[in-house]
This record gives C-alpha cells, structure tokens and sequence, in this order.
C-alpha cells in the first residue's frame, strides 16, 4: 500500500473512532478486460497476510470493471464480478 494512502487510512479510521476501515484496493489498468499483474498478486498477498479481515480488489478497464474477494479464512483470492 502506498504510505500516503495508508495515512490517510489511518487517519480517516481514528476521525472515526474506529467506525471507518479499509475494505480493499483499486486502480486501473489499460486494458480492456483487466487481469491482475504478478506485482497485483503479490502486494495482494501482502496485504492480506498483514491484515486479517476479508478484502475486496478491484481493477477497471478501459471496457470492463473486475473485482476480486478474498477469504480471511482460507486467504485464497477469487475472481467475484466483472462487468
């Protein structure tokens, strides 16, 4: 996670007193129908071992939006909706 976003994470968490969390990840990729990179995966990975609540990541094309769930539980990441 870029450490600009995860302060202003942070900081929008404690103005909440805890009512406002992270729930996951987006961004944009040139492509059509978007497919997540190797670096995706991987900081995905990081970041759902680092932070044990389920995550939702998305990516949108320049056609299609894709989203993708992950399980506390088994912290397997599956493709979920695409439009």
């Amino acid at each position: 996670m870029d450490p600009g976003h995860q302060m202003a994470a942070r900081e929008a968490w404690a103005a909440s007193d805890g009512r406002i969390d992270y729930i996951g990840d987006w961004h944009t990729h040139p492509q059509n129908a978007p497919t997540p990179s190797s670096k995706d995966y991987l900081e995905w990975k990081k970041l759902i071992a680092s932070v044990h609540a389920p995550h939702l990541f998305a990516i949108v094309g320049t056609r299609e939006v894709r989203i993708w769930l992950s399980s506390e539980l088994s912290k397997k990441i599956v493709p979920t909706f695409r439009t």
